[in-house]
């Protein structure tokens, strides 16, 4: 960032191992971080690899492996572990994007004039509104926050 090179975060939750707490601690880092750019996916497996292969054989997957190829990478919490549900990673995601997303007002835009300043505002407002409104088991794919 000192460089002014733009930071881009891609964060990708649902891994093996993954926690409520590890995705808690993702969020925090980018809140510190702050990048230019920040999007959040699912892990999905993909067909014939061994996260899939250990995924079926665990019974974590919530879809049949004939379904798969309908999903969209990314967007959906195919995966559900006995520790932690996909909707709880979509959920805690959403919940985290919020925070983050109003973490920017800590590095508002610099020398902004009044129409910049209410245009960055509005960014924030808008994101959280949409966020708020997606349905428990939707996951804002491919969304970015940015500055």
């Amino acid at each position: 960032k000192k460089a002014g090179i733009p930071v881009f975060a891609y964060n990708i939750v649902g891994l093996a191992g993954e926690t409520r707490e590890t995705i808690r601690q993702t969020i925090e880092l980018n809140k510190e971080l702050l990048p230019d750019m920040l999007q959040f996916s699912t892990a999905t497996p993909m067909i014939g690899t061994d996260f899939w292969k250990y995924v079926l054989e665990n019974g974590y997957a919530t879809v049949p492996n004939n379904e798969v190829d309908r999903i969209v990478v990314g967007t959906n919490a195919i995966i559900s572990y006995p520790h932690l549900r996909g909707e709880e990673m979509l959920s805690e995601v959403k919940r985290g994007l919020i925070e983050i997303n109003w973490a920017y007002l800590k590095e508002p835009p610099k020398n902004a004039g009044l129409k910049r300043w209410a245009r960055f505002l509005a960014k924030r407002f808008l994101l959280t509104y949409q966020l708020l409104l997606l349905p428990k088991k939707e996951f804002p794919g491919k969304a970015f926050i940015s500055r």
